[in-house]
C-alpha cells in the first residue's frame, strides 16, 4: 500500500488478521492510526490458527469510536465498531462497521450455513434497529459461503483473489 494511500485512508478492515496475544500492539502498530482488535481465541472458536478482527482507524479523519460488541463462534468471528469522524457528507453522524468474518464452507452442512447467515442477519438487523441514524458498513471475509445481507449492496466489484471475489463490502447507502 503506497503512502499516500495509507495517509488518505479513513478505516483499514482486516478480516482473518491472525492476530492472537503473541502479538503486541507496537508490532501491529500504523502511523497515525489507532488499532482495533478481536483477536482468535481458541477457548471460544475451537481453533488456534486464521481467523482475528482488526480496524485501523486514522487519528486525523475521526475524532471517537466505540467498540460496541464482539462475537466468537465457531463459525462466525464479529466485530461491530461505532465511529464518529470529523465530517461526513449526510445526514448521519457516525458510521457503525460490523467487521465479519464467517469460516463456513460450502461444504459445511445446510444447518450450519444457515445458523450463520440467520446470526450474521440479526447482528445486523441489530445495529440497524439500535441505530436509525448511522451508516452503516458491513466488510467481510465471506469467500466460502454467500451470506447477502438484505437492503445491503455489494461495493467490491473487482477480484480479490485470482478470478474469485473473496473480500465483501456490502453497503446500505442509497446514492452510491
Amino acid at each position: 500500500m503506497t503512502t499516500k494511500l495509507l495517509q488518505n485512508c479513513f478505516l483499514i478492515a482486516i478480516c482473518e488478521s491472525w492476530l492472537t496475544s503473541k502479538f503486541m500492539d507496537p508490532q501491529i502498530a500504523l502511523a497515525n492510526y489507532v488499532s482495533i482488535r478481536a483477536d482468535r481465541f481458541q477457548a471460544t472458536t475451537g481453533k488456534t490458527s486464521w481467523g482475528g478482527l482488526a480496524i485501523y482507524i486514522n487519528k486525523h479523519r475521526c475524532e471517537s469510536f466505540q467498540i460496541l460488541w464482539t462475537h466468537s463462534g465457531h463459525n462466525l468471528e464479529t466485530m461491530a465498531t461505532s465511529l464518529r469522524p470529523f465530517w461526513t457528507h449526510r445526514e448521519e453522524s457516525f458510521i457503525i462497521v460490523p467487521l465479519i468474518y464467517c469460516t463456513v464452507y460450502e461444504t459445511t452442512s445446510t444447518d450450519v450455513s444457515r445458523a450463520t447467515t440467520e446470526l450474521t442477519h440479526k447482528e445486523v438487523d441489530e445495529l440497524e434497529t439500535s441505530n436509525p441514524n448511522a451508516t452503516i458498513i458491513a466488510p467481510g471475509n465471506l469467500d466460502h459461503v454467500n451470506i447477502t445481507l438484505p437492503k445491503y449492496r455489494q461495493r467490491v466489484k473487482c477480484p480479490t483473489r485470482g478470478v474469485r471475489t473473496l473480500d465483501k463490502c456490502s453497503a446500505k447507502l442509497d446514492n452510491c
